[in-house]
């Protein structure tokens, strides 16, 4: 996840009811719990930098962690969902995102990623590093950078980044 899509989730999330909410964070603990169990925890809290996820990624992954916002098989936040969810485009049993390297889901091929984009412009934005965040860290996150969501740019320098950065991407 990158972070203004963590903002936009946190923000949702504590706009819920109390007992859905509750839900939610319950299984994001569940999750921590095993993260932290399978010594992985610490090791994706050490994360800096986008191009740190390179390496653990497909052990992240083994793990098979349950999405959070999986109900009944569908996204429960589907409409406020991450970018990486939407370039995923499962067309498929959506309890296989959960293992994208060993028993990927069917998917529909998109031509550019943006999660990365996105990652890279709020970098470029207040000069943090571009990282991405592993979903099941995004409270961790939020708690060390939410002085950040009540910063504000003009929409002209957003678009103007935005399209610099994707360009340049699209470039590499």
């Amino acid at each position: 996840l990158a972070g203004p899509e963590i903002f936009l989730i946190v923000e949702n999330l504590l706009g819920l009811p109390l007992e859905q909410r509750r839900r939610y964070l319950e299984r994001f603990q569940q999750n921590e719990n095993h993260l932290e169990k399978s010594g992985m925890l610490a090791r994706l809290r050490a994360i800096d930098t986008v191009s740190d996820t390179n390496g653990i990624a497909r052990e992240y992954f083994a793990l098979k962690l349950s999405c959070p916002f999986l109900e009944q098989g569908s996204c429960a936040i589907h409409a406020w969902r991450p970018i990486v969810c939407r370039e995923f485009n499962v067309i498929d049993d959506p309890s296989r995102c959960s293992d994208p390297f060993d028993t990927p889901a069917q998917t529909l091929r998109i031509k550019r990623r943006y999660s990365s984009v996105l990652a890279f412009f709020l970098c470029k934005l207040t000069d943090i590093p571009a990282a991405l965040v592993p979903f099941h860290l995004l409270f961790d996150w939020y708690e060390q950078h939410k002085d950040l969501a009540a910063m504000s740019w003009p929409a002209g320098t957003l678009l103007d980044v935005f399209l610099e950065i994707a360009l340049k991407l699209n470039r590499e």
